[in-house]
């Protein structure tokens, strides 16, 4: 039974996830056909009209979403492929379904002129969606430093961010527990607070 309004082409996987329809015990006699009784039946799926509130759903009301990545996502969210070093990226142990956070670092110029690093957290308890099955050799002529490209669920309004932070600073992977607890993600790390103990510094939100 939907909870709250299902949008045409949203995924069936997700719609679970976010509690937008729940089971609902229904007399024989007023189920309608094809009723979805299931709700596994609908992972891979995609709406393939608006649900109502109090609509019961039907395998009718859903139609196959694709071989690719579009049924993980809802209608904020997008799915964006980052490249990680051996190093930066859990040395390979990160899998599919596994959740991490993101760091990222940058060089900036400090009081004087002279440049100093920063390292602050970006995103929190953020999705894998895919890894690669192998890694590739970074590096010219190849080598021993292993690169993969991680694709990542992120709301829409931080896909900017991340595509920014990726192409102007490094950033690293931390993998999380299941009841992993949030950050400050507005505290930055720098040389001073690191090693002096000095106050960090707040970023602006």
């Amino acid at each position: 039974m939907a909870q709250q309004l299902i949008e045409q082409g949203a995924s069936g996987d997700s719609a679970g996830a976010l509690g937008l329809f729940k089971t609902k015990d229904v007399p024989r006699d007023q189920l309608k056909a094809g009723a979805v009784t299931d709700p596994a039946t609908l992972q891979g799926k995609v709406a393939a009209k608006e649900i109502l509130p109090g609509q019961q759903l039907t395998t009718a009301d859903f139609k196959p979403g694709g071989s690719g990545l579009i049924t993980k996502l809802d209608a904020d969210q997008r799915a964006m492929s980052v490249s990680f070093d051996s190093a930066h990226g859990v040395a390979g142990n990160v899998r599919a379904g596994d959740h991490v956070d993101v760091l990222s670092g940058f060089e900036v110029e400090g009081t004087g002129g002279a440049n100093q690093s920063v390292l602050r957290m970006l995103m929190q308890d953020v999705l894998v969606l895919a890894v690669p099955k192998k890694a590739a050799s970074g590096g010219p002529g190849g080598g021993g430093n292993q690169t993969a490209e991680v694709t990542l669920r992120v709301a829409a309004s931080a896909a900017p961010k991340l595509a920014f932070a990726a192409d102007n600073g490094k950033l690293w992977l931390t993998l999380r527990p299941q009841n992993g607890e949030k950050l400050d993600r507005q505290t930055l790390v720098t040389l001073q607070s690191l090693l002096v103990g000095a106050k960090p510094v707040r970023g602006s939100r």
